[in-house]
């Protein structure tokens, strides 16, 4: 593993930091797309219905329900469940099927600045 340093992209220095926080989230992107392009079958588990499925059960499970204390009903979970249905159809189901590696927590939080100056992710 790479130390990537302790310095958060959405927490750069004032001075600049609209400017330069924009930069580096473009490179961040650009890495993000370039490791896509690198995607090769059977390196990591496939990204399929059953961890998408779960990934999107985080959210209500952990975020809404224990994060935020808002208990889901029946009607809430209907919405839910419709759109979770459309987010994995949009992804499991986009250009023919094509698969790409799926980095976890790609969220400016977890966007860290390298030594070197390039973006990573911690």
């Amino acid at each position: 593993a790479e130390y990537m340093g302790l310095e958060v992209i959405d927490q750069t220095p004032e001075a600049g930091r609209a400017q330069r926080a924009y930069g580096l989230y473009r490179d961040a992107v650009d890495a993000l797309v370039s490791w896509q392009l690198a995607s090769r079958p059977d390196v990591l588990p496939p990204y399929d219905d059953a961890l998408l499925s779960r990934e999107l059960a985080l959210f209500p499970d952990w975020y809404v329900e224990k994060h935020r204390g808002i208990a889901i009903d029946n009607t809430l979970r209907g919405k839910l469940d419709a759109l979770f249905a459309q987010i994995r159809d949009s992804n499991l189901n986009s250009l023919g099927g094509a698969r790409v590696y799926v980095p976890r927590d790609f969220m400016p939080r977890n966007l860290m600045v390298a030594q070197d100056g390039a973006p990573g992710l911690g």
